[in-house]
């Protein structure tokens, strides 16, 4: 179990390894002797970092490891606190506005107090004596022998799972469903692989075993099931003793991790079953049977709360299991029940039940790398039920150091790709899932929170309590509590994360916290500006995150903070930023809920992520133009509120177009333009360069684009596409059609022909998920094989031009082999009631033949009067 907290420390010590190593680089020019230390500082540090890798895989520390690992997560965290302020020190000075020689005088005189100033060289010696002593400790207390022999020692003798495989058939609860679809995808002709077959001599290694089953599979028809896979590697190697043959043979394998599961069904991805939580009754029942024998038996004062309980539960059937076991054991009064569902989420008191459920849950978090466990323990700083959003989420582990980039991605898809991981290894909830397939946010099962809170306080990871003992990371929720905790209690010149969930009267002062890297104020609707006032002297702070509706402006010494790459003011009522803000040149996401677009942005040249910009009459035309040098910019959101009759409206529109061009012949991966209600034209079909890289086009009904571009045809990369165009005809329908990757599409139309006929031919939107057109059509027919990847269907017809035009009045629905669901808006003009009833009809029945059998929605518009 202590093995999941050395990931902590192993989280600390990645990003100030990469910190030493810069530290060494050209920018810096350290004298050779300081760059000797340096390198020592480094290489004894990698030394440190690989055996805590290996205490990483350990359940159960030796005291003296579990101290020693203690102290190198402390001393990490001190080495990277100097390393920050120096570094931002040389940074600023440096990079101060002077004259040339200005500029090398400086440089000269640093690079020697670099090597020269007692101060700094002390501090490098004192760290270098701290490391040397912790190396003693770990030579004179023989501590990787300790690691080494601890393998046996932390062999679990008995699997927490057991029980569960003898559990009577008869006991089980809500597997009648899964069963009978299980049964569907294994079951055809009889099977035999006889019982006395089944005896395979012992092997005396791998090779010579896998031989000894292919042999005895190679002409029987069988069906295996293999229990609990965890990785990829695993399945290769089992697969190899599984011979392919013409008898209809069938594998079964669990595994609690999705990527396996995928691998395992290669190529037939459709044949992978996913449990599903327990439904309301079924949850109801087996909690009831485990507590009093069946449901009529429970207390009339206890339903409530017990009910309550079920739903804390999740319908996650272990946590069900273990609360109705814990429950047995009290007695019947409300009070005790009460407590007991407080409890949940907040740390269960120690049961057999309870920490043999906390045994069976970690079996997932000891299989995680160390980089997704750091992740994962960063969580329990939200509070219990708090709906996580993934690239806030992400953001902060950037702004903490946990994100490494592997490969080509940047640092936020390499974030995503961790985000994934975790909901893939079933150990957080995915949120709302997206057109492509991505959760936008997680929940944590209160179960799973409570044990990742507990294990990161022992690791001191984030503090959720008070403490008188050096903090780190510091987390509190204020909502419904009377005062926030007294800081003057704890030692907080360390502190490196503050998180503040809603607001109190005793708000911590920012003063208290210089080396502080995340802020974030969530849910402090009270909060007032003047509470950022020292916000400037924060000057280590990578990322500062504000919500409160009382905020409506940022102090001028915002400009202040050299190392901040993240601001998100969404939840501000924030309008426009001080003109200091363009000194901010490492930041990389600027996240508003509509502020003005700054003067100077072309200074801002870090800038990957630009969101609710508005250009308004006041916007300076040359900031407007400026945005196109924006180059590293991968999202823009900009809100349009100049009207077709502004005088300039010309040149505004000319400066969006030229820059829009500029970044998309750059990096621009997505880009959404709004209005504020008129309708607008933008002529995007003007761009001189197609946005080669462009992922994400959304423009709002209002904002009309002329016509579809030409160029639209050559972005092999756009997954979502939502326009509004003058006139929607059946050739733009076969230009979006061939958009190789399109998933979503949404169309805005108000002037299309009346009596217009569109037809998705079978050749069009091979990969399209979702379908939404808003357009005064007469009827939209669907051939055989068209979108056949297609789950959700919102469109518009008129129900007189349905009766005229259509010889089959369910338009071809029948077709959409994997629909799921489906939403039909009918024009109901100049119709009798009982023909759009008949249309209803055909259209209902069709659906009810596709596989997922939709249920239709039906909404009428303009209805006859009769």
């Amino acid at each position: 179990m202590e093995g999941i907290m050395v990931s902590a420390a192993t989280g600390a010590m990645n990003s100030l390894l990469t910190k030493l190593t810069a530290l060494m680089g050209e920018e810096y020019k350290a004298q050779k002797g300081v760059i000797r230390d340096i390198a020592f500082l480094r290489d004894e540090l990698s030394s440190m970092n690989a055996l805590l890798e290996k205490l990483a895989g350990v359940e159960t520390l030796d005291p003296q490891v579990r101290e020693w690992r203690n102290q190198v997560r402390e001393m990490a965290y001190d080495i990277e606190d100097y390393i920050d302020s120096h570094m931002f020190r040389l940074r600023y000075e440096l990079g101060k506005p002077t004259g040339a020689k200005e500029f090398f005088r400086r440089s000269v005189r640093m690079v020697k107090d670099f090597g020269a100033q007692r101060e700094i060289a002390g501090q490098i010696q004192e760290l270098k004596a701290r490391l040397v002593d912790a190396g003693q400790r770990r030579d004179r207390y023989k501590l990787d022998e300790v690691v080494v022999g601890s393998g046996s020692a932390n062999c679990v003798s008995i699997d927490p799972r057991l029980p569960a495989l003898y559990v009577e058939a008869a006991n089980l609860v809500g597997i009648d469903g899964p069963m009978e679809d299980i049964i569907k995808l294994v079951a055809d002709e009889e099977l035999y692989v006889r019982k006395e077959d089944y005896a395979i001599a012992e092997q005396s290694d791998e090779e010579s075993l896998i031989n000894a089953l292919r042999e005895f599979l190679k002409d029987k028809r069988y069906i295996i099931v293999i229990d609990d896979i965890w990785s990829i590697q695993v399945w290769k190697t089992i697969k190899c003793s599984l011979p392919e043959n013409s008898f209809c043979s069938r594998i079964i394998v669990t595994t609690r991790n999705i990527n396996v599961a995928k691998s395992c069904c290669s190529p037939y991805g459709d044949l992978a079953f996913k449990l599903r939580p327990l439904s309301e009754a079924d949850s109801k029942t087996l909690f009831y049977r485990r507590v009093f024998g069946s449901e009529i038996k429970c207390p009339l004062h206890l339903k409530e709360v017990s009910t309550e309980i079920i739903n804390k539960c999740g319908g996650l059937p272990l946590a069900i299991i273990t609360m109705g076991s814990l429950l047995s054991t009290k007695s019947d009064t409300r009070e005790e029940w009460i407590s007991v569902r407080n409890s949940i989420g907040l740390g269960l008191e120690k049961n057999p039940d309870v920490e043999e459920m906390g045994a069976i849950l970690s079996l997932s978090y000891n299989d995680l790398p160390c980089h997704l466990k750091t992740c994962l323990l960063y969580l329990s700083v939200y509070p219990e039920d708090y709906e996580i959003q993934m690239e806030d989420l992400v953001r902060r582990w950037i702004a903490e150091g946990f994100v490494k980039v592997e490969g080509r991605r940047n640092l936020m898809d390499e974030g995503k790709h961790y985000f994934n991981e975790l909901i893939n290894r079933s150990t957080i909830q995915p949120l709302d899932i997206s057109y492509n397939g991505q959760a936008k946010g997680c929940l944590v099962h209160d179960m799973i929170l409570d044990l990742i809170k507990s294990k990161a306080v022992e690791e001191n990871f984030p503090h959720i309590l008070v403490s008188k003992h050096k903090v780190c990371r510091l987390s509190t929720n204020c909502c419904g509590q009377g005062n926030v905790m007294p800081v003057s209690t704890m030692i907080t010149a360390h502190v490196r994360s503050l998180s503040i969930f809603g607001y109190v009267e005793q708000m911590p002062l920012l003063l208290e916290f210089p080396a502080l890297r995340v802020l974030a104020l969530d849910r402090s609707k009270k909060l007032e500006s003047g509470y950022l006032k020292n916000i400037g002297k924060l000057f280590l702070l990578r990322y500062l995150r504000i919500e409160g509706s009382n905020i409506t402006q940022l102090p001028e010494q915002i400009g202040e903070l050299q190392c901040l790459e993240i601001l998100d003011l969404q939840g501000t009522s924030i309008r426009e930023l001080p003109k200091s803000i363009a000194k901010l040149r490492q930041l990389k996401w600027m996240l508003t809920a509509g502020v003005k677009l700054p003067q100077s942005v072309g200074k801002m040249q870090g800038l990957e992520e630009l969101s609710s910009i508005v250009v308004d009459e006041s916007t300076p035309l040359d900031s407007l133009q400026e945005l196109g040098s924006l180059t590293r910019l991968r999202t823009l959101g900009i809100k349009w509120c100049i009207s077709d009759s502004h005088v300039y409206k010309i040149a505004f529109v000319h400066n969006l177009v030229s820059s829009l061009g500029k970044l998309g012949s750059s990096n621009l991966r997505h880009l959404h333009v709004k209005t504020d209600g008129r309708q607008v034209r933008i002529p995007l079909d003007s761009w001189s360069l197609p946005p080669h890289l462009l992922r994400e086009l959304i423009n709002t009904s209002d904002l009309c684009i002329c016509k579809i571009p030409e160029w639209i045809t050559s972005l092999v990369n756009l997954n979502c596409l939502q326009i509004s165009i003058d006139k929607l005809r059946q050739e733009n329908l076969h230009v979006l059609g061939e958009l190789p990757t399109l998933l979503s599409l949404t169309l805005y139309s108000y002037e299309a022909e009346p009596k217009e006929r569109l037809v998705v031919c079978n050749d069009m939107f091979q990969c399209l998920k979702q379908l939404f057109l808003w357009c005064e059509v007469g009827v939209l027919m669907f051939e055989a094989g068209a979108m056949p990847r297609l789950q959700a269907l919102e469109f518009q017809i008129m129900a007189n031009e349905a009766r005229s035009m259509c010889n089959a009045p369910d338009l071809g629905i029948c077709h959409l082999s994997s629909l799921s669901n489906l939403c039909v808006w009918i024009d109901c003009g100049d119709v009798r009631t009982e023909e759009v009833h008949a249309l209803e009809a055909a259209i209902r029945t069709s659906a009810k033949l596709l596989p997922n059998s939709p249920v239709p929605y039906f909404h009428r518009l303009y209805r006859r009067q009769e």
